[in-house]
């Protein structure tokens, strides 16, 4: 007897639920109580989302290309 259909914790460890339909896993995925779909058999990389606020600021444009290091400078 397989277990009955609900969301139950994602074994692919990808998400907090995952839905079993009672006979198989399907892509309906939810974590902090928002749905979403996830297809089984899509890569397994996990996408990593970065808040803005914690990228670098930007700097003062750069001269480009680079200056060549073996160039001497008078």
């Amino acid at each position: 007897m397989s277990n009955p259909a609900g969301w139950l914790p994602d074994p692919y460890g990808r998400f907090q639920q995952r839905y079993w339909d009672g006979s198989r896993w399907t892509g309906h995925v939810a974590t902090a109580g928002t749905a979403s779909v996830d297809p089984l058999g899509a890569s397994s990389v996990i996408p990593i989302v970065i808040p803005a606020t914690a990228l670098p600021t930007a700097r003062a444009a750069a001269p480009w290309p680079p200056p060549d290091p073996l160039m001497r400078r008078g």
